[in-house]
């Protein structure tokens, strides 16, 4: 499985400030004020970014240290859990910098530093779901000239 290419990790991100953008002119026009992000999205996101870490680090020891690739089941499993990470992620960190962003020209007022201080902690942990991604889906990847080289078949591990 290839990885996530940039390109689309830089999209996911916009289509994020662009959603993010319109929710909160839209809150702002419907309420008067714009919307404060909740401290419980940025400890969903911390424990999202904490397990993709664990999943890395289990990924790497039996990838890379014991040499026991996983089968091939939970190996997409985990890819597809690396590429979710990185996606959502990029449209979190998208949709909270806008967020945070929006608050700058009006820090005077006490709600806006605390939706800017909400918003960037937010951001945060949102780019480490993505960084916590990307490492999970180099590490889901095992080295082929290594496993070709131990089994003496030129890369084929079919037991046969």
């Amino acid at each position: 499985m290839t990885r996530l290419p940039h390109t689309v990790v830089a999209g996911a991100a916009l289509v994020g400030a662009g959603a993010g953008w319109v929710l909160v002119q839209a809150w702002r026009l419907l309420t008067g004020h714009a919307p404060t992000p909740g401290w419980s999205i940025a400890a969903f996101c911390a424990l999202v970014a904490l397990a993709g870490f664990v999943l890395a680090w289990l990924s790497h020891q039996r990838n890379h240290v014991r040499h026991q690739p996983a089968e091939p089941r939970r190996g997409l499993a985990l890819v597809a859990f690396a590429q979710a990470l990185i996606a959502g992620g990029a449209v979190m960190a998208g949709l909270f910098a806008v967020t945070a962003g929006l608050a700058i020209p009006r820090l005077v007022v006490e709600a806006e530093r605390t939706r800017l201080l909400h918003g960037a902690i937010c951001f945060l942990t949102a780019v480490v779901m993505v960084v916590a991604g990307r490492i999970l889906e180099r590490e889901c990847q095992t080295d082929p000239h290594r496993r070709g080289s131990e089994s003496g078949r030129g890369g084929d591990d079919s037991g046969q």
